[in-house]
């Protein structure tokens, strides 16, 4: 699998996480945010370093060696 193809994937599982969240809220339940922010995080910072294009990688690798 491609990095950005898991990127993407992590990302939209880690968004997907409020869904049990939000439908427990919605039937009453009373639910702590924590485990879902957690799950949510997990996901999308990952995913958000993995998903970006080689053009914007090799950027960011050129920029921190010129530093």
């Amino acid at each position: 699998m491609k990095r950005q193809t898991l990127g993407r994937v992590l990302i939209i599982v880690g968004v997907l996480m409020w869904v049990p969240y939000f439908i427990l809220k919605a039937n009453g339940a009373q639910v702590e945010v924590a485990p879902f922010l957690i799950a949510h995080l997990s996901g999308v910072i990952p995913g958000a370093i993995l998903a970006p294009s080689d053009t914007l990688w090799r950027r960011l690798t050129r920029r921190i060696e010129r530093e």
